[in-house]
């Protein structure tokens, strides 16, 4: 076991002789079963009943008053320290109160230096308090202690500020002077800080705050926070309202037309001046359109029932304004309402290829020979000149803003061309009144029998006309007639 105290016979009575009975020493540093602890108590016996102890050489000592006063408010400073000058050098130090004294001295203000033993702060309770400081070797509060009880006389002190005239909510305009001000009673002298939104104001230090001129950012919350040397009171917080001069409004941006394809959006756009800020309400014709209160006019999915004109009104406390109509045009794309047919023609005729498509605007029309665009081919109708070049499909396209719609393709074709020859004219039998001549016909010919009275003759006269499907013809002609006469087979007209 460590020895912590040695003192000789002959200092005791020295150190009952020379301390008073109010510096009595509570000294905790033994096991109660020690042989060193009981002398040691043996002696605080004998000093409590002497009424007095002093720490000599190897013993406990305080190096400061036992005691101190101070006031309310007012910054309180106390330096201590315990300590042995053979077995004690405290690394460490706690302080507690001493009932009736709160066991926590941070509720009155205090707060100890565990390091140094100061005891520091600013007294917030009148009154005698005890406080005990420990000393501990050993950092942390740990090792061997010694504790010394200490006594603090708090006086009420001086008074702390009381706000007499608080700052007052005003609402100004743009530029004008406004201050804010604030008065306090109780012991001077008094510091003011200023507070705006929750954040100290730098360098605001006055009793009265001014604004000259006054701007829309001074626009916010604001108190003070007045001080003496007793304590601080914080003002009321009042609000700041600025607002600007009023201004009518003005339409700087005046709404335009807008065309726009069915099923897509359509877009307006405003824009005004003013004090207040101008509000805005749109309408088509004199129907309000209900929610629509910006400045720009958002319409989707426009069909032709959104067509019309279209103004915004702009309002604030000095007027009411409307803006120029504009007009929404919605176009539809084109769709073919009648297609073009296939045709068939001779050679040489004229035919006709006819396309209608609905949309709006009217849609316009351009023709096409197969994939070939046709110059100057842009109404419905397309005429064409049946031949070997112009045969093949044709097809045309509607078009207007909105898109194009091409038609389905018709074909031109021509009439087979039927090349007819003569065939030869046979006598096939004589008989005695009838002899037969017989030819054979090609399809669609028509055929005329025509004869001479004689070889040199130059003009041959009809016989009859024929008309035919297919096959062999045979006509019959009178005996008499065939050996007379020169007959010949030529080709007719229907």
């Amino acid at each position: 076991m460590r020895r912590i105290f040695q003192i000789p016979s002959l200092l005791v009575a020295a150190l009952l002789q020379l301390a008073p009975l109010s510096r009595t020493l509570p000294v905790q540093v033994l096991p109660a079963a020690s042989p060193f602890a009981v002398v040691w108590q043996l002696l605080l016996g004998v000093a409590a009943t002497a009424g007095s102890f002093h720490a000599v050489s190897g013993a406990t000592n305080l190096l400061s008053p036992a005691s101190a006063s101070g006031k309310v408010g007012v910054p309180f400073d106390y330096q201590a320290e315990i300590f042995s000058d053979q077995y004690l050098s405290p690394k460490s130090y706690s302080a507690t109160g001493i009932t009736p004294t709160p066991k926590d001295i941070a509720t009155l203000g205090f707060v100890v230096d565990t390091l140094s033993g100061r005891i520091s702060g600013k007294p917030n309770k009148a009154g005698t308090h005890k406080i005990k400081l420990t000393g501990w070797n050993k950092s942390n509060q740990s090792g061997d202690k010694a504790s010394y009880n200490i006594t603090f006389v708090i006086d009420p002190g001086g008074t702390a500020p009381t706000i007499s005239l608080q700052p007052l909510a005003q609402t100004v305009k743009v530029g004008d002077t406004v201050a804010l001000r604030v008065a306090a009673t109780g012991d001077s002298p008094f510091a003011y800080r200023w507070i705006r939104n929750g954040i100290e104001l730098s360098g605001k230090t006055n009793s009265t705050l001014t604004f000259s001129p006054v701007t829309l950012s001074d626009d916010a919350d604001y108190s003070v926070r007045v001080t003496n040397p007793s304590g601080n009171t914080p003002s009321a917080t009042v609000h700041l309202t600025v607002v600007s001069p009023t201004v009518p409004p003005v339409i700087t941006l005046q709404p335009l037309d807008v065309s726009a394809n069915s099923g897509a959006n359509a877009e307006f756009r405003s824009q005004a001046t003013g004090a207040p800020a101008p509000t805005y309400q749109w309408f088509k014709g004199q129907i309000l359109l209900a929610g629509k209160i910006s400045p720009t006019l958002f319409l989707q999915n426009v069909t032709p029932d959104d067509e019309g004109a279209y103004s915004v009104r702009v309002s604030n406390s000095g007027g009411t304004i409307p803006s120029n109509p504009a007009l929404l045009t919605v176009f539809v794309a084109p769709s073919v309402t009648l297609q073009p047919v296939d045709q068939t023609a001779p050679a040489g005729t004229s035919v006709s290829f006819s396309v209608a498509a609905g949309g709006k605007p009217a849609p316009s029309f351009q023709w096409y020979h197969g994939n070939i665009l046709l110059v100057d081919s842009t109404n419905a109708i397309l005429e064409v000149t049946a031949s070997d070049s112009t045969v093949g499909s044709y097809h045309a396209v509607a078009s207007n803003p909105a898109g194009a719609a091409p038609s389905s393709s018709a074909s031109l074709t021509l009439e087979p061309t039927i090349v007819l020859t003569v065939p030869p004219l046979h006598l096939i039998s004589v008989r005695e009144t009838v002899s037969v001549l017989e030819f054979t016909a090609e399809p669609s010919g028509v055929y005329v029998i025509e004869y001479l009275d004689t070889f040199h003759g130059t003009r041959w006269a009809p016989g009859p006309t024929l008309s035919h499907n297919n096959g062999s013809v045979s006509i019959e002609v009178p005996s008499g007639e065939i050996g007379a006469r020169f007959w010949r087979l030529r080709l007719g007209t229907n």
